[in-house]
């Protein structure tokens, strides 16, 4: 039988490894450190295709770095809370039940999608990681070839993508929770100023 491959960081074996949020906790060993640095915790990230470990500590006290790694997985957990608390959303996730749920339109383009909660992990399962607004991507055609939607969250404006068999539905704006129509009115808003300074500039160009 052969032996899981052993996942390694700078000369550490990871451990002991936690994604919550938008971090991976990882706490490792390398037996030929030196020996004040033999134990290892760390944050692990990833942004598109760069991934990096930071915030490195190391010490020889394997139960003082346990510490520090709960800290960091209690303090990744308060994060979460304090940000969905803040929309009074509740825990809840939408799901197929969601009365203002509409099935998928042949084009979602500018249309208001819900993310299937099954896809994210548990700790996103939860309105404000499943409202998004398409913005473009082969996945917003309902014959083109590719699955891509590329959107923005109403919560954190953050963009990103997703899959098209990854959406349960859409939902007209004036069903949103009141967070979700603030959060979309702000997107719009912001790109309509964006077109109109473009217009504005070019307009200055031509003269």
């Amino acid at each position: 039988m052969e032996r899981d491959e052993k996942r390694m960081a700078g000369g550490y074996e990871i451990t002991h490894a936690i994604h919550i949020g938008n971090t991976e906790i990882v706490m490792g060993e390398n037996p030929k450190a030196p020996e004040d640095e033999r134990y290892m915790v760390a944050d692990y990230k990833e942004k598109g295709i760069l991934a990096q470990y930071v915030n490195c500590c190391a010490s020889d006290d394997f139960i003082e770095l346990a510490e520090v790694f709960a800290e960091r997985l209690t303090e990744q957990i308060r994060q979460i809370k304090k940000q969905r608390d803040k929309t009074l959303c509740g825990k809840k996730p939408i799901d197929r039940n969601e009365g203002a749920l509409l099935p998928l339109a042949d084009d979602i383009k500018g249309k208001v999608i819900v993310i299937n909660a099954d896809c994210l992990r548990p700790e996103y399962r939860s309105p404000i990681n499943q409202l998004y607004l398409a913005n473009s991507g082969n996945g917003t055609s309902m014959n083109a070839r590719g699955t891509a939607v590329y959107c923005t969250n109403l919560y954190d404006k953050s963009d990103t993508r997703m899959e098209r068999y990854d959406i349960l539905g859409i939902i007209e704006p004036e069903n949103l929770p009141e967070w979700a129509k603030r959060g979309l009115d702000e997107i719009q808003t912001k790109r309509a100023q964006a077109e109109n300074n473009k217009k504005k500039k070019k307009s200055e160009v031509e003269r």
